[in-house]
């Protein structure tokens, strides 16, 4: 039996765009709680400057959250939950969490400095998910 999923709008305000997204509670119910948690969020969005084709939002005071249905290879359309503890010799000198939305083909998850990782996986791939930029 398919559970009922959760749906959160992701909306771009400088056109008024928008899209329903529906969060894979049944594949990852840890990950969805926890983004469902710190919602609403309400900031600019950033383009990825080492994986490709992304947008990311930053989540203010970033927790960890369970490694349940990791991706490094995501695809357009996607939605993912990242976060760094940033312990490393590398990077910021504070945990980072990221809300990222894919739009592009070809993209590899990377952290700061082009370091390969991997990002919960929450929503998934859907034709009808277009976005535009510029």
């Amino acid at each position: 039996m398919k559970l009922s999923r959760r749906r959160i709008r992701l909306t771009f305000t400088a056109t008024g765009e928008s899209v329903l997204a529906e969060m894979l509670d049944d594949e990852a119910p840890n990950v969805c709680q926890h983004v469902w948690d710190i919602l609403p969020i309400e900031t600019k969005v950033i383009h990825g400057m080492y994986s490709g084709a992304e947008v990311f939002a930053m989540v203010d005071n970033p927790r960890p959250a369970p490694n349940e249905n990791m991706v490094q290879l995501p695809l357009p359309g996607e939605l993912l939950y990242f976060y760094d503890p940033s312990v490393g010799a590398v990077g910021a000198r504070k945990p980072v969490g990221e809300i990222v939305l894919v739009y592009g083909r070809g993209v590899v998850l990377r952290a700061h400095e082009g370091v390969p990782t991997h990002c919960a996986f929450i929503r998934e791939n859907s034709r009808r998910l277009e976005i535009r930029l510029g």
